[in-house]
């Protein structure tokens, strides 16, 4: 299941093992509750009174249903905002690390974002 897990992920083949590793230290019970309410997960009714700033990323290869949700996640903030990861899936950060720490820093440091990043 790790393995294709792993493969899903993209996760390159010199990173398999510490992936593995990592993964084995999740209780069953934590990854099990995860996906049981990850479905099910709504935005707060009240997000539309939050004044911070929201990003919300997806990989531009997700699936469908995960690929249009920053846009509806940044749609119920005043201050939210939507972009996708070009070229990659789920586990963008991995796949992109230079990308994602790029726009980590600029977020942080209040830059634009990395240019590479899609507007949705």
């Amino acid at each position: 299941m790790l393995r294709a897990n792993a493969r899903a992920l993209n996760v390159p083949a010199e990173d398999l093992d510490g992936y593995q590793d990592a993964a084995r230290t999740t209780n069953r019970q934590a990854f099990r509750k995860v996906n049981d309410e990850a479905p099910g997960f709504r935005l707060p009714a009240r997000s539309g009174d939050c004044s911070c700033p929201v990003l919300a990323v997806a990989g531009e290869n997700e699936h469908d249903l995960t690929k249009g949700s920053p846009a509806d996640i940044a749609a119920a903030f005043p201050s939210g905002e939507a972009r996708l990861a070009p070229g990659v899936g789920h586990g963008w950060n991995g796949e992109k690390p230079e990308l994602f720490t790029a726009m980590i820093r600029a977020r942080v440091m209040g830059e634009p974002l990395p240019g590479e990043l899609v507007p949705v």
